[in-house]
């Protein structure tokens, strides 16, 4: 794969020209050559886009429940990449990519990564490698910008995040791509070695991925660092969903997919500018078709300006599932919750959040020397005053809670305790 198969074609990436043909192109290959398509019968035919609706979904659980193979649509010959999502058991769902898909894949997002990072960076990959496309998506993009790359891998102890600062402060690191609870962790570890991560490295730039990012969490991070920080978003069955641009946006990849956003308990599509979960179809996905996958993420659709990528944008709200049922209110979503604590000046950025018989329980620390007491006060204030919601809230163990993320190979699961 040449650097001239990535950089090649329109720089403004575009939907295909015929969205209609593509469609139908895809759902014929679909049903034509992957085993959970071919039960379905015979290939439908689109009058127009709309008429997608018409077609079943694909979920999660079809990907979990059936045979590996259901959704091979290749020879395994033609097979570039493999990659497995996390799980329990069998309970788990798998990505293929020929050769073709992954140069499309790259070529995609690094029309996204060009406006963030230039050959002149040093960029250090602290994503998970094992079973995972994002940092082979990272190390690939990367080398065709033609910057630097250090290699890290996620999961580390907290004396390897040491010697992590130490490569960071050495090596002269100007951009860094991992979750957000991993930049946090070596911002709040510097501080603690008497570092001061604004002053003692020379870190411009973040790229978060793998977990939610609230506009709260974004300014913790850009606070602590004093960079500016960027977000992409990609999973196993997909690759990369959405690529970042110099304006902090997601801009969803519309030359590998349409993309639908509906109402996750109706299925139909919700009005613009409304929150929804976004649904995908791969126009040429050789390897792995999906035709209406349910991501079980929630987005919105905005509008974004200073950029020249084309493809539509969209706030990330975080997964459907990640809710409690709150006495009084109803549904509670995770994103609503860190967004609300940490706009609170006192709470430090490390939380958890649980809920016990209808309630909301929060584990919080401090930022900076805040007293506990105060911080407390502060919070339970703003709960009160903006969701007229009653919070029980103890101290965190920060220590223990950092050791948690550090096994994790999605550390930002350790804040929500699912019920």
């Amino acid at each position: 794969m040449e650097n001239a198969d990535i950089r090649s074609g329109d720089i403004r990436l575009k939907p295909p020209e015929n969205r209609l043909e593509s469609l139908n192109r895809a759902i014929r290959y679909a049903y034509e050559n992957a085993s959970f398509y071919k039960r379905r019968g015979e290939a439908p035919v689109l009058s127009r886009t709309e008429d997608l609706q018409r077609l079943p979904f694909t979920t999660r659980e079809d990907l979990k429940s059936g045979e590996p193979m259901d959704f091979l649509a290749c020879p395994k010959s033609q097979v570039l990449r493999y990659g497995c999502s996390t799980g329990t058991g069998k309970r788990y769902s798998m990505g293929f990519v020929t050769k073709e898909d992954w140069t499309e894949n790259c070529r995609t997002l690094y029309f996204g990564f060009a406006q963030v990072i230039g050959k002149e960076d040093v960029v250090m990959v602290a994503a998970p490698y094992e079973l995972s496309f994002v940092a082979a998506d990272f190390d690939r993009v990367l080398e065709i910008t033609g910057a630097a790359t250090i290699a890290v891998s996620a999961a580390h102890t907290k004396k390897e995040w040491e010697r992590i600062l130490g490569i960071m402060r050495e090596t002269k690191v100007t951009a860094l791509c991992c979750s957000a609870t991993r930049i946090l962790r070596l911002g709040l570890l510097a501080k603690e070695l008497g570092l001061s991560p604004e002053k003692d490295f020379c870190l411009q730039k973040v790229i978060c991925v793998g977990e939610l990012l609230t506009p709260q969490k974004r300014k913790r991070i850009e606070e602590l660092w004093s960079c500016l920080v960027y977000i992409t978003y990609g999973m196993t069955e997909a690759t990369s969903v959405a690529s970042p641009c110099r304006a902090g946006r997601l801009h969803l990849c519309e030359s590998r997919y349409f993309f639908e956003i509906i109402h996750p308990d109706t299925g139909a599509y919700v009005k613009p500018g409304e929150v929804g979960e976004l649904t995908l179809t791969s126009y040429n996905n050789r390897a792995f078709p999906l035709l209406r996958f349910r991501t079980g993420d929630r987005v919105r659709q905005i509008r974004c300006g200073g950029c020249f990528l084309s493809f539509c944008p969209v706030e990330h709200y975080g997964r459907i599932e990640d809710y409690y049922e709150i006495t009084g209110i109803g549904r509670l979503y995770f994103y609503d919750i860190e967004e609300l604590l940490l706009s609170c000046g006192k709470a430090g950025p490390l939380f958890r959040c649980a809920c016990r018989d209808g309630r909301l329980h929060l584990w919080m620390g401090t930022k900076s020397h805040a007293p506990f007491a105060e911080a407390k006060r502060e919070a339970e204030e703003k709960f009160m005053d903006s969701l007229k919601l009653p919070v029980q809230i103890d101290r965190l163990d920060e220590e223990a809670f950092l050791e948690e993320t550090d096994r994790k190979t999605k550390p930002g699961s350790v804040y929500f305790e699912k019920t």
